[in-house]
């Protein structure tokens, strides 16, 4: 739904809209990933400090995420040439191996190990890109967004 005050249809038509719409659903999708792959709103605590660390650490891995998942993407749009549809790399799911493995990855000796292994991960598990696809929206009631990760003391 588009809510706006331009209402002189001549000077702001239909069209300009539409075209803006479709130019800002590249940042939704980028609010969508952080608020529900990434969770940038679940702290781990309650202090400014806390929240602030949390924040930036989000970012950081997201970040970390697109730098590698860049040379991914062009392999798998190398290896499904052939294919249907065009491929991209599955980003809610390298957000989960890193989750995993991002202490890991710079506290290792040598994390040419891990590496590999998600470079794997990223050009294996890569999803559809269907142009011009449309699904209705299921509205669902939610609870608690994400629960406590601590315990108030008494």
């Amino acid at each position: 739904m588009l809510i706006t005050s331009l209402l002189d249809q001549a000077r702001y038509p239909y069209e300009l809209f539409k075209e803006l719409y479709i130019q800002r659903w590249p940042i939704e999708e980028d609010y969508k990933a952080m608020k529900s792959r990434l969770e940038v709103e679940n702290w781990s605590g309650e202090s400014v400090e806390a929240v602030r660390q949390d924040f930036h650490a989000t970012f950081f891995a997201k970040n970390l995420a697109a730098i590698l998942a860049q040379p991914a993407q062009h392999a798998v749009q190398v290896q499904s040439a052939h294919k249907k549809y065009t491929y991209k790399v599955n980003m809610t799911h390298l957000y989960a191996q890193l989750k995993m493995t991002i202490v890991k990855l710079f506290t290792a000796a040598n994390p040419l190990k891990l590496l590999r292994m998600l470079w794997q991960h990223m050009t294996k598990t890569i999803e559809p890109i269907r142009p011009n696809r449309s699904n209705p929206r299921n509205k669902r009631v939610r609870r608690v967004r994400y629960p406590k990760n601590y315990k108030s003391i008494p």
